[in-house]
């Protein structure tokens, strides 16, 4: 399995004498003004941004901004390889989309959103095909609990330099006490994604103001 696209797509850089920055992006599809591509790599400067997102608008393929190449897959980040059931939210409110059936606050599994089959991947084995930690963002409607609970099991999260979360325990009835735990068995860094998409937007908006959002369409 490659670290570039899970077995297809272009293949990885070589870095022979620095080491890679590598930022991993999921749930990387930009809903009205909820971008995180371009602020992530505003922030980091990395070489490399792996954006992952199941949204069947996302426009897949690879890109350079400024000195960052950027890669993008129309995937779920998940526990497992195949496809998983995915709520697809008609209209305004996209961004509550997900693959978890306990979020459903929005009546995204009740007629709100169209059950979609969509391709998956496992994030925790994924993580050990790159060349160095990443720092990962993960705005994913849910989907951070199974997640980041196998990368604990695998052992996987001391292969990560930073993660940058969204916590949807607020939209799922008694994930709270996950929440906690989760926060107590990581052993890599971890900070909420909404406190730095606020610093970082804020920052960037101007900037991308009137212009399109990479991996949306024309």
């Amino acid at each position: 399995m490659r670290p570039d696209g899970l077995g297809r797509g272009p293949s990885w850089p070589t870095y022979t004498t620095v080491q890679a920055v590598i930022v991993v992006d999921l749930g990387c599809f930009p809903h009205r003004d909820e971008i995180s591509i371009e602020p992530l790599i505003e922030r980091f400067h990395p070489d490399v941004l792996y954006g992952f997102d199941p949204w069947p608008a996302l426009v897949e393929g690879e890109t350079v901004v400024g000195e960052t190449r950027v890669v993008l897959r129309r995937e779920a980040a998940w526990i497992g390889d195949g496809e998983v059931e995915f709520a697809r939210v008609r209209g305004l409110r996209g961004w509550d989309s997900t693959v978890m059936r306990d979020k459903n606050e929005k009546r995204e599994w009740t007629g709100a959103g169209d059950i979609v089959r969509v391709p998956c991947f496992d994030f925790s084995a994924w993580l050990r095909e790159l060349p160095t930690p990443p720092i990962v963002k993960l705005d994913v409607e849910g989907a951070e609990f199974p997640i980041l609970e196998k990368l604990v099991a695998d052992g996987t999260d001391v292969l990560v330099a930073e993660l940058l979360v969204e916590w949807h325990d607020d939209k799922m009835p008694e994930y709270s006490e996950r929440r906690t735990a989760l926060v107590e068995a990581l052993r890599c860094p971890v900070a909420p994604w909404e406190d730095a998409k606020t610093t970082m937007l804020s920052s960037i908006r101007g900037m991308w103001s009137g212009r399109r959002a990479i991996g949306a369409r024309a």
